[in-house]
């Protein structure tokens, strides 16, 4: 018998509604999957471009440039720095950053410097994990964000750690972005000046931030 069009029709139409649902719901998955490998602090959880509020000049052109970094990242080599005084939004920014990849699917992990650390370290007393594991997990995600930059170091060691994470990250085009306390100069005599010259390099930038500190401004509560 000669199939009915209208059915046949019908069900091409079901299987494409099934194909998309199907389509979607993996995606949700993976953005979740995504998220808690990202290990973005509960603080900055709901940190978006939009809630990141500017009343200066400074604090919008931090806010210029992470807009840029995370719309263009599809195209982005070289990495981004935030530095300057503590409480002006460093982290809030740099997280917002981080929700925005992730909510279109891309791959993102936080870490303060000195977790990195530690978790490299771990590896030496838990066999289960592999040094080069642990480093090549932060060498390959899409975005790795280091926070706290310049509180870990005690040891030429760590530094050393920190270089071969970052250094591959920079052999292979992968962004990184810097968050850290420091001074432009400050952070370069943390990283040393070979480190720091790469992560410069072409089109990197390194945003200032050294407007008054939210936490001093933001209102008391009645």
């Amino acid at each position: 018998t000669t199939p009915c069009p209208a059915c046949e029709q019908e069900r091409e139409e079901w299987r494409a509604r099934q194909s998309a649902e199907y389509g979607e719901q993996n995606r949700r998955q993976r953005i979740a999957v995504n998220r808690e490998w990202a290990c973005i602090p509960a603080r900055f959880a709901s940190a978006t471009l939009e809630n990141y509020v500017t009343s200066n000049e400074g604090q919008r052109r931090a806010l210029s440039f992470a807009q840029a970094f995370a719309e263009n990242f599809a195209t982005v080599r070289e990495s981004l720095i935030f530095c300057g005084k503590p409480g002006c939004g460093k982290t809030h920014l740099a997280c917002a950053i981080a929700n925005h990849l992730l909510d279109s699917g891309r791959t993102v992990i936080y870490t303060q410097a000195i977790k990195m650390i530690h978790a490299i370290r771990e590896t030496w007393r838990d066999h289960s994990k592999s040094e080069i594991e642990v480093i090549g997990r932060y060498q390959t995600t899409g975005l790795l964000i280091v926070d706290e930059i310049g509180v870990q170091f005690g040891s030429e060691a760590e530094r050393t750690q920190l270089f071969e994470v970052l250094d591959g990250r920079y052999g292979e085009e992968r962004p990184s972005l810097i968050v850290s306390n420091l001074s432009p100069k400050g952070l370069q005599e943390c990283l040393g000046a070979r480190l720091y010259d790469r992560l410069m390099q072409n089109d990197s930038a390194c945003v200032i931030f050294n407007w008054e500190s939210y936490r001093r401004v933001a209102p008391k509560p009645d």
